[in-house]
C-alpha cells in the first residue's frame, strides 16, 4: 500500500512490525564481520606520486551549505 495513503500512526506502526520482523538484520554489530577467504588490495606502484589535480570547486551557495553541514 502506498505510503501517502497510509496516516503517520499507520506508517510508524508498519515501520515497527518491519524491523521486529528483521530484527537480526537491522541489530547494532557487536564486532568486527567474521574473517573472509580472500583479503582484496589494490597494489601501488613503486615510487608513485600522488596526481597532481586541483580540488572541486563549489559554487558559493554550495559551499555555505556544506559548511553549515560540517559545522
Amino acid at each position: 500500500m502506498p505510503t501517502a495513503i497510509l496516516s503517520k500512526a499507520e506508517r510508524s506502526h508498519a515501520l515497527t512490525i518491519l524491523l521486529e520482523l528483521h530484527h537480526n538484520i537491522f541489530n547494532e554489530p557487536k564486532g568486527l564481520p567474521l574473517q573472509r577467504p580472500h583479503n582484496h588490495s589494490i597494489p601501488l606502484k613503486d615510487c608513485a606520486q600522488p596526481i597532481n589535480m586541483r580540488p572541486y570547486k563549489y559554487l558559493g551557495l554550495q559551499k555555505n551549505i556544506v559548511k553549515k553541514m560540517i559545522s
